[in-house]
């Protein structure tokens, strides 16, 4: 196997063990702790999302931010981020028992 593929399998294992880490903090936490589960989607995505762009301008510069030059793609990320990711976070995290 080459290098990047190892890094590839180990990277796949890692996102499987913290997606069923996740799942199960989610459930401890709004079962036994009453968390709210609205707020914890909410920090989740926020946490999620800061951290990637934090990362990206570290690395990009303020580039990252030419996507909001277009009201098209300004819009259509918008739309992805509350139907696509924070809806879908939602339904995940509010299935759990």
């Amino acid at each position: 196997m080459k290098r990047y593929e190892i890094i590839g399998v180990l990277l796949t294992l890692l996102g499987a063990v913290l997606w069923g880490v996740s799942g199960a903090s989610v459930q401890f936490l709004s079962n036994f702790r009453d968390m709210n589960l609205e707020w914890l989607v909410t920090m989740r995505l926020i946490t999620a999302g800061l951290l990637t762009v934090l990362y990206a301008w570290f690395k990009y510069g303020n580039s990252i931010f030419n996507v909001f030059r277009s009201l098209k793609d300004t819009v259509g990320l918008i739309i992805f981020g509350v139907f696509g990711m924070a809806l879908c976070q939602y339904t995940y995290l509010n299935l759990l028992p």
